[in-house]
């Protein structure tokens, strides 16, 4: 390599200035050679020293950049690569390459840039300094371009000259920066110009305001003095006279900076080294009272970087009650794209420093508007890069701040941003009420204490942590906006909308809670998150507050909303009662929608009463993609249709989710005298799979299908994923009622209410990828109280295949029930078994009950298989000798679904120690530490 050896007067330290790729150059090499097949070595030199021009330091020092070959240097002549074979001195080395070919030639080092097109494309915007006074991320580049001769080539500008020819090099920047008492490390240094003047690549023609050097792995030293290396394009710098430079340090406390004195008309050439040297200040700026916060806020909306990049501290509590009118501190736009490929648009002015709230609040600050399209609004509009901590907005009693945000196009509002934009917030009380009014919005709108949660590769994540909401939210939403999806008006206690534009960028929601009344008619209301719409997590959080949502079709959950591509919910709880009063609302008590295969819930328990319509559940609403796992639920849950205690419905026709380790112990009840499924654990279920979960409680129904565990499991469309699912390793200890009036087909069981495959309606009556299976299932029911059901079993109310051919589609295997005669009511059932009411089609084995008033028959005319349906007593059912054989048993049976096929099956019961036998219990007892 070759080293251009900075002697710096104040430290003598040597610094490399070099960087190749040794490997591919020497495959480049060896393919050019076998092209010409003819070798020549010519005799390269540098000057012995290039003297700088005058530094821009205080000291007004001057430096001598030095030059020197390394033995794995490579340079290329014409494109074809040349390599070092003898080192005569720091000055001189000899190369061996293939004879170039034409009259005039380009000569360019390092070789790895093989074309005076590739050497103009060289980059400086990412350069990387690893290490304090560390040099090995610099490279010499310099090219020679339409000599005469190439035998002894030299990198000199009068020799360039001499032969026809000229020479470009880049250039270094010297950094010896001071920093504040108390720094110890940095993270990146900028030079940020008044105007364009740094050239993006050696080029020239495009340039910046600003030239970054990111920093890693910085230690200072004592005297905290950080020295950095900056290249610069061979196309030099020109500076006219009046023009302003400032030098920027990132550090952790905040920015740092120093603007140096006007400079003259000069240009810094390639091929020379220039330094900086001077201290570096805090930018601190102190707010006591509210013209301070005003001075702030014009400060930073002006667009000087060094207000938007300030480090503020708030020196007292903040009245604003003189304010009149607000207009947000980084009044920029912002223009998210939510579906396909995420990304964001962001313009104007924008706070990127650190707000430090000192523990003090901001009082009486009334934000009234009605924001333009892509306008954030709130305390903050947009926040980058920035932290805001410590910070409370609002008092518990008598201040008159308030958020009312008027949306007339998309719009983010919250009481403390807009938007937070890679940024990081932590520890803020709010205490604002925050109100979206009617309004005239038909397109998507946003508001929490943070309207948009946005990060991506550019900006990284955003952090919300230790957040509380007391603030009341009060939405409406526009006559003209009729939608509950992605465009539909959405708020939350804590954050409106949660997104990521960079793959492996999650946005992190953790330890906040909202404490107030959420009180709105919108599509989408939630207490901490309205939308997970990607990359987000939401850990340790829990919602406190009523949520109440009046809308037509509105999705409501405690915690958010939707979970899709790679969002998870882990270790939440919501405590408060999550209702929607109007027709064909879904609610869940954690989360409305779980919608990709990569959302996970987990860990997470529902103790508020969930109310709704169509498809409500303790945990979920619907889970058509995913994981739920993990959580319990234990607040009633009421609806029309389609109720679970942990989840309304299960699967859908294009995905394969699981739910598993929940339990319920709840009151679950549908009121619609219809087709309402309802069942402990899920009301409806199409496809996926569900395991090892109880429910204890009770389970009422005036509809349909009703079952301890499951309503119906139901599938009739063919060729697609629709209808796999496997329920297995279950236990439902809970009352199972029906309420139903009137005549009809209605199904209860003690554990399913309704197992039917149904027959293709195109011809196909035995698709190969669609599989109802039920194993290892255990009912406990307390009572079994049909009403008037038509088809009513201890086990399940009726299974069926659909027709003939599939009937070992439908499988039932290895379940016990113990619900005995004085807890099984059936009368006025037309078809009640002691297992199942009936089973036209489908294949059982190994299955047990106790009931002795009923007689077991499966009824239908077509294919019924069953192997040791059995009816036996509880001593029996609850032997030690018995569970052994049954938990043995439950690891033969599985069933391989899923793409790529996943084997699913028990793992086998495990007999807990201390449970004694022979008793009723036992398998409860069981079933209890089983399922914690």
């Amino acid at each position: 390599m070759k080293k251009l050896n900075y002697i710096i007067l104040i430290t003598a330290a040597v610094m490399a200035f070099s960087c190749t790729r040794e490997a591919e150059l020497q495959e480049t090499q060896t393919q050019t050679q076998t092209q010409t097949g003819e070798l020549v070595t010519i005799r390269v030199s540098t000057p012995e020293a290039i003297e700088t021009k005058v530094s821009l330091t205080e000291a007004g020092d001057k430096k001598a950049m030095n030059l020197a070959w390394e033995n794995t240097d490579q340079l290329s002549v014409n494109g074809g690569l040349f390599s070092v074979t003898n080192v005569i001195s720091d000055h001189e080395a000899e190369f061996e390459g293939p004879t170039p070919e034409g009259s005039t030639f380009t000569v360019i080092y390092p070789g790895s840039y093989a074309s005076a097109d590739a050497f103009n494309a060289r980059s400086y915007a990412a350069q990387t300094q690893s290490g304090n006074s560390s040099t090995a991320h610099l490279e010499y580049n310099a090219m020679l371009s339409g000599v005469t001769a190439y035998a002894e080539p030299k990198f000199d500008p009068t020799w360039a000259t001499d032969n026809g020819g000229s020479l470009v090099q880049n250039g270094a920047i010297q950094l010896r920066l001071q920093l504040p008492e108390g720094t110890s490390t940095a993270t990146s240094v900028k030079l940020v110009a008044s105007r364009a003047v740094f050239p993006t690549t050696n080029a020239g023609g495009e340039t910046a305001t600003t030239q970054t050097l990111s920093l890693s792995s910085i230690t200072l030293p004592s005297n905290r003095i950080l020295e950095a290396y900056m290249m610069f394009s061979a196309a030099g710098v020109a500076w006219q006279a009046g023009d302003k430079l400032t030098v920027t340090v990132d550090t952790p406390e905040g920015m740092c900076y120093r603007t140096l004195p006007e400079m003259t008309a000069q240009t810094w050439t390639g091929g020379s080294q220039y330094t900086i040297q001077c201290k570096v200040n805090a930018n601190n700026f102190v707010i006591n009272n509210a013209d301070d916060l005003e001075e702030f806020r014009d400060g930073v909306n002006s667009g000087d970087f060094l207000w938007q990049s300030c480090s503020v501290s708030l020196g007292a509590d903040i009245d604003c009650s003189g304010i009149a009118s607000w207009t947000p501190i980084g009044n920029g736009t912002f223009e998210p794209v939510e579906s396909g490929t995420v990304s964001a648009t962001m313009n104007g002015p924008a706070f990127k420093g650190i707000f430090n709230g000192n523990n003090h609040a901001i009082n009486n600050l009334v934000m009234t508007a009605s924001p333009d399209t892509y306008a954030p609004y709130g305390l903050f509009g947009i926040l980058y890069k920035a932290t805001v901590k410590n910070l409370t907005l609002g008092a518990v009693s008598a201040d008159t701040g308030a958020l009312t945000a008027t949306p007339v196009g998309r719009m983010d509002a919250g009481a403390l941003a807009g938007v937070a934009y890679g940024s990081t917030i932590q520890d803020v009380t709010n205490y604002f009420p925050m109100t979206i009014p009617d309004n005239t919005s038909a397109n998507r709108v946003a508001m929490g204490m943070v309207g948009y949660v946005y990060g991506d590769d550019e900006s990284g994540k955003s952090v919300l942590s230790g957040l509380k909401n007391y603030g009341a939210v009060n939405a409406t939403q526009s006559g003209s906006n009729t939608g509950n999806g992605a465009t539909s008006v959405q708020v939350a206690g804590i954050a409106g909308f949660g997104n990521s534009g960079g793959a492996s960028i999650i946005n992190q929601i953790s330890g906040c809670t909202n404490y107030a009344n959420i009180e709105t008619s919108t599509g989408r209301s939630a207490g901490v998150l309205a939308t997970a719409n990607t990359r987000t997590e939401i850990n340790g959080c829990f919602n406190r507050g009523k949520i109440n949502n009046s809308y037509t079709n509105a999705r409501v959950g405690g915690i958010t909303v939707i979970i899709a591509g790679s969002c998870t919910i882990t270790d939440c709880i919501n405590y408060g009662n999550v209702s929607a009063t109007e027709s064909g609302s879904n609610v869940g008590g954690i989360v409305c929608l779980v919608n990709h295969a990569s959302a996970v819930v987990s860990g997470s328990g529902n103790e508020g009463v969930v109310e709704g319509f169509k498809y409500v559940g303790g945990i979920a609403s619907r889970i058509y993609a995913g994981e739920i796992t993990t959580c319990v639920n234990t607040g009633d849950v009421t609806g029309d249709s389609y109720i679970g205690g942990i989840v309304g419905g299960l699967g859908n026709n294009s995905a394969f989710p699981h739910v598993e380790k929940c339990r319920s112990n709840a009151s679950v009840s549908a009121s619609l005298n219809g087709s309402s499924r309802v069942g402990g654990i899920v009301g409806e279920m199409l496809s996926g799979i569900l395991n090892t979960c109880s429910a204890k409680g009770s389970v009422t129904s005036a509809g349909y299908d009703i079952g301890g565990i499951v309503g119906i499991m139901y599938c009739s469309t063919a060729g697609s994923t629709y209808g796999r699912q496997y329920v297995y390793d279950c236990l439902a200890a809970n009352n199972v009622t029906s309420t139903r009036a009137g005549t009809g087909g209605a199904r209860l069981g003690g554990v399913i209410g309704y197992i039917w495959r149904y027959y293709n309606k195109d011809g196909e009556t035995n698709p190969t990828d669609q599989y109802l299976a039920v194993d290892n299932c255990i009912g406990l029911n307390q009572t079994l109280s049909a009403g008037t059901c038509t088809n009513v079993g201890a086990f399940a109310g009726m299974i069926t295949a659909g027709v003939a051919t599939n009937y070992n589609r439908v499988r039932v295997r290895n379940n016990i029930t113990l619900v005995e005669d004085g807890k099984f009511n059936a009368t006025g059932a037309s078809n009640v078994g002691g297992f199942v009411g009936s089973m036209p089609f489908g294949y059982m084995a190994h299955d047990y009950y106790v009931v002795s008033d009923h007689s077991q028959s499966f009824g239908g005319t077509g294919k019924t298989t069953t192997d040791n349906v059995t009816k036996s007593t509880s001593s029996t059912l609850t032997s030690a000798a018995f569970c052994t054989e049954h938990s043995t048993r439950a690891t033969t049976y599985f069933l391989n679904v899923g793409d790529p096929a996943v084997k699913y099956a028990s793992s086998g019961w495990e007999i807990p120690a201390g449970v004694s036998y022979p008793v009723p219990s036992t398998l409860a007892a069981l079933g209890e530490d089983y399922y914690k």
